[in-house]
């Protein structure tokens, strides 16, 4: 959850190594491994026999449910940090740019390589193309995937993003917003922040919440109780943090468990898989 939290307060354009969530993120690993081990030692500790059958009296349904949604609350912020530290290095230009030593200037497009309608629910919004831009000292870069709402047109200036030292990277016009955002490397979270929060909560409470609602209260305690699927949570948390590590380190710009699509599916189909596995055990004890 602390990692989460601390993913969703970089902001697009900071560059990795992403060493808060790398250290809470292990940190938290690490305690996902303590509890399932711990869990085992204490199923066959001397105060209880292995097989020796659980007790018949269980805690509430609303304090069982509590406990649930504390998960469900875990899930939410992890698929959202996901998709923010997908995209908070940005465009690999941005990225590369920062690098480099960035500059934000003025640039005079003096060629429209290539021009496309840009579409919303199959609504014209809109243009992006590449163009071609000279800055006051005469110098050309190309900027890449330019959103405008006019077709731009040889002779309309732009705010760029650019690096002097290195031209040939290319430059990033963003003219509905601006670029100087991208030069702010302050941790905090921003309205997308809250905007990928939101999204994500309906998207898995709209997904685990009727997967959950098929299991009883007797099944959510023995899920909690048992060492299995507590070895199972640890191993797929580990897998996704094994394959976010050259984001966060900076290795590579993104991959599958850091795209919105890929982290949403592996945090979810964990959550169904100790659902469904609690569901047929239950089933089988019976």
């Amino acid at each position: 959850m602390a990692a989460g939290v601390w993913a969703l307060g970089l902001h697009r354009g900071a560059l990795p190594p992403y060493t808060g969530v790398l250290l809470l993120g292990w940190t938290g690993v690490a305690a996902l491994w303590g509890r399932a081990l711990t869990s085992a030692a204490l199923r066959q500790g001397p105060g209880r026999a292995a097989g020796e059958p659980e007790p018949a009296e269980f805690p509430g349904t609303a304090a069982v449910w509590l406990r649930r949604a504390a998960a469900l609350l875990v899930l939410i912020v992890a698929s959202a940090a996901l998709t923010v530290i997908g995209t908070a290095s940005g465009d690999g230009t941005v990225r590369a740019v920062k690098e480099a030593g960035p500059v934000v200037g003025t640039g005079t497009v003096a060629e429209v390589a290539q021009v496309r309608v840009r579409y919303e629910r199959k609504t014209p919004k809109g243009y992006r193309s590449t163009l071609i831009l000279r800055t006051p000292d005469g110098t050309r870069i190309t900027a890449r995937d330019v959103e405008t709402l006019a077709e731009p047109r040889p002779g309309k200036t732009y705010e760029v993003l650019w690096a002097p030292s290195a031209p040939e990277l290319g430059g990033f016009a963003d003219p509905r917003y601006g670029v100087s955002k991208y030069l702010d490397d302050r941790w905090g979270w921003t309205a997308a922040s809250w905007g990928w929060l939101g999204g994500a909560a309906v998207v898995v409470l709209g997904i685990m919440l009727p997967l959950m609602s098929m299991t009883g209260t007797r099944v959510l305690h023995r899920l909690a109780r048992r060492p299995l699927p507590q070895f199972v949570q640890a191993a797929v948390v580990t897998a996704v943090f094994v394959g976010l590590h050259p984001v966060l380190t900076g290795a590579v710009d993104r991959n599958l468990a850091s795209s919105p699509i890929g982290g949403l599916a592996l945090l979810v189909t964990a959550g169904a898989v100790l659902v469904v596995a609690a569901l047929r055990r239950d089933r089988a004890d019976r």
